[in-house]
């Protein structure tokens, strides 16, 4: 499916790096996870072979896993401010 064909009311919003974080495994057992069916096939993929889930099919599969992707997806990034400690010091 492509995402101009998708439902737009339920966007294609999880990544497959949000469920790599959520299910607490890497992209190789996540392939390997949705080859066994234990983790439903994506919604829709990007250029790159990229992989998006609607909430709507993480709540029909497991409802705390899509609580969880929201969760996520809502938090606020944590900034690294460490440009000061990159500066190089005097000899």
């Amino acid at each position: 499916m492509t995402i101009s064909s998708l439902n737009l009311a339920d966007p294609p919003v999880v990544t497959g790096f949000h469920m790599g974080c959520l299910l607490g495994c890497s992209h190789n057992t996540l392939n390997r996870y949705m080859a066994l069916g234990k983790v439903p096939r994506p919604d829709a993929r990007t250029t790159g072979n990229g992989k998006l889930w609607c909430l709507s099919t993480l709540r029909a599969w497991r409802p705390d896993v899509a609580d969880a992707a929201v969760d996520l997806i809502a938090r606020e990034p944590i900034r690294l401010n460490c440009a000061s400690s990159l500066q190089p010091t005097a000899a």
